[in-house]
């Protein structure tokens, strides 16, 4: 409705706002931090990691140690896969990367192409352009539509956390794609179309990281 489109609208101005103070705040604390370090003449910290069951460990050393700061526990995340296809065009299916009997006993067609929507910042799947771009895909072809809702790990106001976040998401989804290929007996990673927006599009990325052959990722940042 016209109402929601205008709702959705004012909603991604307070998001841009709340992202710029969580960056800035971020960057000061990093500071203090680091003037910290040198009144106490402590040069070099000791590498952090974290590791949850069934998804792996992660660590704050090479690329992600600039973050200072590790992905929250799945449950504080809770990312939720919802399946729609052309026989549940608004009732969502919901798939658990992890348990393979959720897969077998919903809609999901092994034979047909995957589209994974992967929303971002303080966003969710139940967002106007969410279901826009759902329908949309099932509209032009007869597709498996799954969209990545992890808006508790992406929660308003804090980006740095939901920053942090994507890495593990991204494993849930790429543990989601595996789980499926060995539940179906097949490949699927060249019929699987990932499209993520804002962080979204970082979850895509990491996801793609841990897959091979993927038919195609599209991240809008």
């Amino acid at each position: 409705t016209p109402e929601e489109i205008a709702s959705d609208e004012e909603n991604d101005a307070k998001l841009w706002m709340d992202m710029l103070q969580s960056i800035q705040q971020w960057q000061r604390n990093k500071i203090l931090k680091e003037q910290n370090k040198t009144l106490h003449h402590r040069h070099k910290r000791d590498d952090k990691v974290v590791c949850y069951s069934d998804i792996g460990c992660f660590t704050d050393d090479g690329p992600f140690d600039y973050l200072d700061m590790l992905p929250s526990p799945p449950d504080e995340v809770g990312t939720v896969m919802m399946l729609f296809t052309r026989l549940n065009l608004e009732k969502a299916q919901l798939i658990e990367y992890n348990n393979v009997s959720t897969v077998l006993e919903s809609n999901y067609n092994a034979s047909i192409d995957t589209k994974i929507i992967i929303h971002g910042f303080g966003s969710s799947c139940n967002r106007v352009w969410a279901r826009e771009m759902r329908l949309s895909f099932l509209a032009i072809e007869n597709v498996n539509v799954i969209c990545v809702d992890w808006s508790a790990g992406a929660a308003d106001p804090n980006y740095i956390r939901a920053a942090v976040n994507t890495r593990l998401v991204g494993k849930q989804v790429a543990l989601l794609i595996e789980n499926i290929n060995e539940s179906v007996g097949q490949n699927i990673n060249a019929k699987t179309h990932i499209v993520g927006f804002s962080l979204g599009a970082h979850v895509a990325g990491f996801a793609g990281n841990h897959l091979k052959n993927l038919s195609r990722i599209t991240g809008r940042v």
